[in-house]
């Protein structure tokens, strides 16, 4: 967890992540006067139970999202990216928050038709995946993880610099994104949407349908796909993540 003084923010990584992908956003929120705070999911990065990744379901993230809300009672804004916009979502039906930022988040809808689609795209690689139950094994091939996760003109240096963050997911945690969904009814915080330009692992049109839910529209950040964490403009993001409510 970083550790700042009384964070308002706290941001949660996605699927094969860390809190590391949060480092240039971290630094560009500081630089705007807004202090937030970034978690390792367990499992991943520095926290406990990497031995354990395995066991873990959504319900665990879910469980360290709270503990660290828990922790840090100053945090009013919590930002998802990817899996970790589902976590968030699921933690904001339960928690009074003012400000929810999902960033190429799993959709309100699940992932199912995302991973029929994407599994069309790179049957081969998919189907070693399953077979391996190895969610990294998505990204084993770099062009296949440039497909999947980037915009086509995003540097070989941040596709670089992601594949030496990623690790290991849990299975089973990411598979759930198939089948628990969030309740959009049950937040009452505003809700901010953001989607990679050319983000292809959640289609513009399940984002739109998120945004949509959510009665908020969608912002589209250009030249991302869907790392935004690492393809965004460290200022820009953090501009973003930073605007009062509605004004994104």
């Amino acid at each position: 967890m970083g550790s700042p003084s009384d964070p308002t923010v706290l941001l949660v990584h996605g699927a094969n992540a860390s809190k590391t992908c949060w480092r240039a956003t971290l630094d560009e929120l500081q630089n705007i006067g807004v202090s937030g705070a970034a978690i390792d999911l367990r499992g991943h990065g520095n926290s406990e139970g990497v031995d354990r990744l395995q066991q873990y379901q959504l319900a665990d993230y879910v469980r360290d999202v709270t503990d660290a809300l828990d922790a840090l009672p100053t945090v009013r804004h919590l930002v998802g990216h990817s899996m970790g916009g589902l976590v968030c979502q699921l933690v904001a039906a339960s928690r009074k928050l003012n400000k929810l930022t999902l960033v190429a988040s799993s959709p309100v809808e699940g992932m199912r038709a995302e991973a029929s689609r994407m599994f069309l795209r790179h049957p081969a690689t998919f189907t070693a995946a399953i077979w391996k139950r190895s969610f990294l094994r998505l990204y084993q091939n770099r062009a296949v993880a440039r497909s999947l996760l980037f915009h086509p003109a995003t540097s070989d240096q941040t596709v670089s610099l992601f594949l030496q963050d990623s690790q290991e997911e849990s299975w089973l945690a990411a598979s759930q994104m198939k089948t628990i969904l969030p309740s959009p009814k049950e937040i009452d915080c505003h809700v901010d949407v953001l989607a990679g330009e050319r983000d292809f692992m959640v289609s513009r049109k399940a984002s739109e349908a998120t945004a949509r839910a959510y009665r908020t529209r969608l912002h589209v950040v250009q030249r991302c796909g869907h790392m935004i964490p690492y393809e965004a403009d460290p200022a820009e993001l953090a501009r973003l993540l930073g605007a009062k409510p509605g004004e994104a």
